[in-house]
């Protein structure tokens, strides 16, 4: 699925785009990535949020974040990265 905020190319205006993809892996696996950028009117991608969540076959859930920023050599620069594991209760 992508989404966009209908901000014309060429507007001095900022668009958020957003593009999320889920898939279930050979194991069983359900990744979900979701990326968020913010582009300006040129189309020149400022910022990314992305989020990728897998929930494991097992229940174990892993969420890795990583916001990154354009630098004034216009390559993305990851800014903040988290990441969380949550095990699954063995005795559910």
């Amino acid at each position: 699925m992508s989404e966009t905020n209908g901000t014309k190319p060429g507007d001095d205006e900022l668009d958020l785009v957003e593009i999320e993809v889920e898939v279930i892996d050979d194991d069983g696996n359900l990744i979900d990535d979701d990326v968020v950028a913010l582009v300006d009117g040129e189309g020149h991608v400022l910022a990314t949020d992305e989020t990728v969540t897998i929930v494991g076959a097992d229940g174990t859930v892993v969420v890795d974040e990583t916001l990154a920023v354009t630098g004034e050599d216009g390559e993305l620069h990851v800014v903040e990265e988290d990441l969380e594991v949550l095990e699954a209760d063995d005795e559910a």
